[in-house]
């Protein structure tokens, strides 16, 4: 009979060797020791589908148009029709000054003109037919005569100007962004205080392309964009210019700007809030340069590809069975790869979990 403890070690020996075993059967190099595939991998199916190649670049929604409309004399604000968020028009009035006065001096200026003009007819009734034989004082009078018309002239564009002043128009179609605090009726505004607009019409999106990438960004490449604000929504659009002077990124690398074009959309005018989020100036995002692409390719995650010197390889699961298989690849972005050779759609591959890369 075996002394009562050497029971015991044979028993907690054996519940050790048996978890020892277990563990061992679900790594990689135990399933394959033990003829079957471990439970644990990653796997996918080969699919076809539009490849693209592209280069990323972060960058926000801008504008092309943007004016700060000012008074350019003091006066009583007479009215306003403008306020922050306002979709304007082109030619649309937003504000203006009491005219009064300026009416006032316009039609001065007018007069002054008229009398002016009568003055000089005179003269020139008086000198007529002495072209050639005017003498001194009758030039000295046509001159003069000839001055005030001009400067009655002058005072009338300038009257004029300083009523048209007196009322700020919108220059292009846009969305008011600013009105300057204290704009109101009634109050009076100095040269200091500001409509600000930005243009609806040339909306685009400057993107940062860092200098390692911007060898691959041309004129006219199609981009798309995708939005922080609506990640699930694209907006196709292509390269418009790229500056010539690179900027320094807070980073400290070096970036060029590049504008691209944006689709119209009616958001950058206005939107329903309760429906749908507008499209504001600002919005960052990211673009994707679209430097290649192949419709219904055969398409695998680059994870799954393995290399041996000049080789490249993947393993395909079938059944419980882990196989080898040697395949050519073609067009390549940094995420999946397509398979010109080697592979057919709905084949499982092995993206993460086969073990070691030798075959």
């Amino acid at each position: 009979m075996f002394p009562k403890v050497n029971i015991r070690r044979f028993f907690i020996g054996m519940v050790i060797g048996a978890i020892g075993l277990f563990l061992f059967t679900q790594t990689p190099i135990g399933a394959r020791f033990l003829g079957r595939t471990p439970q644990n991998l990653e796997t996918e199916k080969v699919v076809k589908k539009d490849l693209r190649v592209t280069v990323s670049a972060s960058g926000s929604i801008t504008t092309e148009n943007r004016a700060t409309l000012r008074f350019q004399t003091p006066g009583k604000l007479a009215w306003i029709n403008a306020q922050d968020g306002d979709a304007v028009t082109r030619g649309q009035a937003l504000a203006s000054l009491d005219t009064t006065k300026l009416n006032a001096d316009y039609q001065r200026a007018l007069s002054d003109l008229r009398a002016a003009q009568a003055t000089l007819e005179r003269v020139y009734d008086e000198v007529k037919g002495h072209e050639t034989d005017e003498t001194f004082t009758q030039k000295e009078k046509r001159t003069l005569a000839e001055v005030a018309n001009d400067k009655a002239y002058e005072a009338v564009v300038k009257a004029q100007k300083d009523l048209n002043d007196a009322t700020l128009v919108a220059p292009f179609d846009g969305i008011v962004t600013t009105v300057t605090e204290g704009m109101v009726a009634g109050n009076n505004v100095s040269p200091g205080d500001t409509i600000i607009l930005v243009g609806t019409q040339t909306i685009v999106f400057t993107a940062l392309v860092d200098e390692v990438d911007f060898g691959k960004v041309k004129a006219d490449q199609k981009v798309i964009v995708v939005l922080d604000a609506f990640p699930n929504e694209e907006f196709s659009g292509e390269v418009l210019q790229i500056k010539k002077v690179a900027e320094q990124t807070s980073t400290g690398g070096t970036a060029i700007p590049v504008k691209i074009s944006l689709p119209k959309d009616p958001r950058f005018i206005s939107s329903d809030s309760e429906k749908q989020a507008p499209l504001i100036i600002g919005l960052s995002g990211e673009a994707e340069f679209i430097v290649n692409e192949k419709k219904d390719a055969l398409v695998v995650s680059r994870r799954a590809t393995k290399r041996v010197g000049n080789e490249v390889f993947v393993y395909i699961l079938r059944g419980q069975d882990r196989v080898s298989q040697v395949v050519k690849l073609g067009l390549e972005s940094d995420r999946e790869v397509e398979v010109i050779e080697g592979l057919h759609a709905g084949d499982t591959v092995i993206v993460n979990g086969a073990g070691d890369e030798s075959r």
